[in-house]
């Protein structure tokens, strides 16, 4: 049976839909964000259709469902305006492999390659497969970020990847 996917802009009134899979994320994948589920969990749907109006957000659907998510954010500090971040990247595991999470990142890029010289983005060390997936996408890394993250009690250092436009 053949799925139809599509990769668009989220917008306000998708907030419901973001809401979810962004919790179900940070639930279920608590080391990979920096956000956490117990801080963003009690935010009301409005807070997060504010956030689509605020960030480019993009999903990825198939049948019609959001099943992915990627946000970028471009530093507003006049010295760095030219650099944007990649972050919240999701699909869920249904999806994976499915070729969703590269359309996705292909989607922001194309529309951060028109804002922005670079983007930047954190991975998890020890996140062979996402390390890898951004390695094909011409991200380069450039250091690690040591104890990033602390999750219950737990420390996870971050490698920091680059992709340059120009």
């Amino acid at each position: 049976m053949s799925r139809e996917t599509s990769v668009r802009r989220l917008e306000a009134a998708d907030a419901e839909a973001y809401r979810a899979l962004h919790l179900e994320a940070l639930r279920t994948h608590p080391a990979a964000f920096a956000a956490s589920y117990e801080e963003e969990c009690d935010l009301p749907t409005p807070a997060f259709a504010a956030r689509l109006e605020q960030l480019a957000v993009f999903g990825g659907f198939v049948d019609g469902e959001l099943a992915g998510i990627a946000t970028l954010q471009r530093f507003p500090q006049l010295k760095r305006r030219h650099v944007a971040m990649i972050w919240g990247m999701y699909v869920r595991e249904a999806q994976r492999g499915s070729g969703l999470a590269g359309a996705i990142l292909c989607s922001v890029l194309a529309h951060a390659e028109r804002e922005v010289d670079q983007v930047e983005l954190y991975v998890a060390v020890g996140n062979d497969r996402a390390s890898r997936f951004y390695r094909n996408l011409g991200f380069e890394p450039y250091g690690v970020m040591r104890r990033s993250l602390r999750v219950d009690g737990v420390d996870h250092d971050a490698e920091m990847m680059v992709r340059m436009f120009r």
